[in-house]
């Protein structure tokens, strides 16, 4: 009876020993250094183990199950390699492309070690002890194995969602496919401790399964892991990979795994198992030795020249050719390479030539630059000497301005005291003269002509006393102009809403106490929106009271030249305007109005529209224009029609200063 009985496993195992022998020999070329680097070593030389004793157990004859050599390949070999693949793997995973969980790591480092142990104590006794029973030792690594990458799996996805959260996308989508990964490895193992490996859904599971693990394992721990690796070796790799899945296939298809016991069935495989794996042996050893060979030559060889031909070029050394080799898509490429260097090599030289043309004109153009910086100081010069005799001019100008206007602020003020001082002058000279006339009816004793002089006598002296508090109003309103731009009172938070329609019924009050007859519809509109406004209540109170007074007397006016169905009317309104940050009053009449002659007159000192003896001194508007733009840095504005309204407009700042 010969020893050997191979297996479609043996093969499966072969297939797998050849990939980890191939990644453990690229680790171990690999310079740079990558997180997790040494136990991915580990891993795969511990796979290459664990799948060589794979393979042996499964290439032995079944009738040697329990003999001293098997004992011994499942105790020294099959169950530590396996343990230790499971042990590197979980480590590799825990710094794999970023590290984490570095106490954890080292605590599942010990009971994994501590597990592995026990899983060598419990199959000594089952091979020396129990036996050998074969499928209590599957079952024992089985559930090792669905135990490890359980936790695999929880590790990549604990992994893949505290890196999503830091932000480093590569290291979360790297353990988060590495999790997914781990299922190829969790699905065999519930499948064949349900239905038994040798199953049909159990083989089929078990071998693609474990067989798109693997490769994807690959895949996903070379590009995440961000390690260099060559085309060629990439090539070639995806080459093997592609044969060993093709072989594969064809293996489980031609040659589906049986129960280890059933002889006569598994010899009828052997002739066909033993040219597979001859036909995998050879392929390997063509693709490592034969491929490289060919790709060197009509490959990386070429594409290395070319390389070397770019970095050249791209070091300024337009005048590199690198050699064609065969006449394919590389000697095309190639051959274009020289025609463009070629091409940057001319256009260079034209470029260098237009330069040292360019850089003639830059002198020439420089030349006349600097003659024309020199014309134009010298203009400026002229402009600023313009400039200033212009400033000197303007200053002038404005010197004759204020002159002129105090020529006729002063023909003004003469004018209006004038006519009081006149009347004073004139009843002082007849009150002198009725004076003699009384001494010589009171001497002549006379009492009833004495009487009516001193009657005529107090009516002169009371004319006198009228036009003196008429030029005495005159002065305090110059006083109070002069002062109203530099208030002394305070400004403070003042109620507007409360402020307008307390002085709007105050001149209305007044007006009727002057005129019982008066009546007015008052229409308020007032913003409920606005907040307390910084001002001196006193001083807008002045212009309130002025602005109001205007509207007023304009209606009563307008109420005596019609005497109809006419009726007068005051609408106050408040808003805010968001665009400059102010507060706007409107106080609106519709009352006789402004013609628009004098329209642009109404804020001078002294002018006004009302009779003389209405107790109007002109200076009212001038007041209040001073108080709110120089007083509260506000705007006042009046439109009118003349016979229709007139509507004053005043803007104050919310927070004036």
């Amino acid at each position: 009876m010969d020893l050997i009985l191979l297996h479609t496993h043996s093969v499966m195992a072969y297939i797998l020993v050849l990939v980890s022998s191939s990644m453990y020999v690229y680790l171990v070329n690999l310079k740079v250094e990558a997180p997790g680097k040494q136990w991915f070593k580990i891993f795969y030389f511990s796979q290459i183990v664990w799948q060589t004793g794979d393979m042996i157990r499964y290439s032995i004859h079944p009738a040697y199950v329990g003999s001293l050599l098997y004992q011994l390949q499942i105790i020294l070999m099959f169950v530590p390699a396996l343990g230790l693949v499971e042990i590197a793997y979980i480590q590799f995973l825990y710094r794999f492309v970023k590290p984490a969980f570095e106490r954890e790591r080292k605590i599942v480092f010990y009971v994994m070690i501590a597990y592995v142990v026990g899983l060598i104590a419990f199959n000594s006794w089952n091979e020396f002890y129990n036996g050998s029973h074969l499928l209590l030792m599957q079952s024992s690594m089985f559930i090792y194995g669905l135990l490890t990458n359980l936790w695999a799996i929880y590790l990549g996805w604990r992994k893949g969602r505290l890196f999503a959260k830091q932000g480093n996308e590569r290291a979360a989508k790297g353990n988060s496919y590495m999790a997914i990964v781990n299922l190829c490895f969790v699905i065999p193992c519930i499948v064949a401790v349900i239905y038994g490996i040798y199953s049909t859904v159990g083989f089929w599971t078990f071998f693609i399964l474990i067989w798109l693990g693997n490769l994807s394992q690959i895949v996903v721990s070379i590009t995440y892991a961000a390690v260099p690796t060559s085309f060629q070796i990439k090539l070639v790799g995806f080459t093997f990979v592609m044969i060993a899945t093709v072989l594969l296939i064809v293996t489980l298809v031609f040659y589906p795994p049986l129960y280890p016991t059933d002889y006569g069935p598994r010899m009828a495989q052997q002739d066909g198992i033993i040219k597979l794996l001859a036909i995998i042996t050879l392929s390997t050893a063509g693709l490592i030795l034969i491929l490289p060979r060919i790709l060197r030559v009509t490959l990386t060889r070429p594409l290395q020249q070319l390389l070397e031909g770019v970095q050249q070029v791209n070091s300024g050394n337009l005048t590199t050719v690198v050699p064609v080799g065969l006449p394919d898509e590389i000697g095309d490429l190639t051959q274009n390479f020289n025609w463009m260097t070629q091409s940057l090599k001319k256009a260079n030289d034209e470029l260098t030539m237009y330069t040292e043309q360019l850089e003639e004109q830059i002198v020439e153009r420089t030349a006349e630059i600097t003659q024309q910086k020199s014309e134009l100081e010298i203009q400026r010069d002229s402009l600023e000497k313009t400039l200033l005799e212009l400033k000197e001019t303007q200053v002038q100008l404005i010197q004759k301005e204020k002159m002129a206007s105090l020529g006729e602020l002063t023909a003004g003020i003469a004018h209006e005291i004038q006519n009081p001082l006149n009347f004073v002058n004139n009843f002082s000279k007849i009150s002198i003269e009725l004076l003699e006339e009384l001494k010589e009816e009171i001497t002549a004793d006379h009492k009833t002509d004495a009487t009516d002089l001193a009657d005529d006598l107090i009516q002169n002296v009371q004319r006198i006393s009228n036009h003196g508090q008429r030029a005495d109003s005159i002065v305090k309103g110059m006083l109070q102009l002069s002062h109203s731009s530099t208030s002394t009172g305070k400004k403070q938070p003042t109620n507007l809403n409360d402020l307008v329609s307390e002085y709007l019924q105050l001149a209305f009050k007044e007006m009727v106490a002057k005129n019982k007859n008066f009546s007015a519809e008052l229409s308020v509109q007032l913003d409920t929106t606005i907040d307390h406004v910084k001002v001196v209540p006193q001083d807008i109170g002045r212009v309130l009271l002025n602005v109001f007074n205007n509207a007023f007397y304009a209606v009563n006016q307008k109420q005596k030249q019609l005497n109809t169905d006419y009726k007068p009317a005051i609408v106050l309104s408040t808003q805010t305007d968001p665009g400059s940050q102010m507060v706007v009053v409107c106080i609106r009449d519709n009352g006789t109005g402004i013609p628009d002659s004098i329209l642009d007159k109404i804020y001078q000192p002294f002018f006004t529209t009302k009779p003389t003896g209405q107790g109007s001194t002109g200076l009212g508007l001038s007041l209040s224009y001073n108080i709110v733009t120089q007083g509260h840095a506000g705007i006042m504005t009046t439109t009118s029609e003349f016979g229709q309204y007139t509507e004053v407009t005043i803007r104050l700042p919310v927070s004036a200063e």
